[in-house]
């Protein structure tokens, strides 16, 4: 059975990232990028299963 399960803020999805579970897509909203974003940007790059798109 699929959960779905919508994860919200910086230090949660990062904190998911660095737990190695599956991850369908990560949002980021379009504008700024600085600070923790960027990491969590570089690591969904880096995972085959993340696609990271910008809204």
């Amino acid at each position: 059975m699929e959960e779905n399960t919508q994860v919200e803020g910086r230090n949660s999805v990062n904190e998911l990232l660095e737990s190695g579970k599956d991850i369908n897509k990560i949002y980021v909203q379009s504008g700024e990028k600085h600070g923790s974003i960027i990491k969590i940007i570089a690591k969904a790059k880096t995972r085959r299963n993340s696609y990271c798109r910008n809204i």
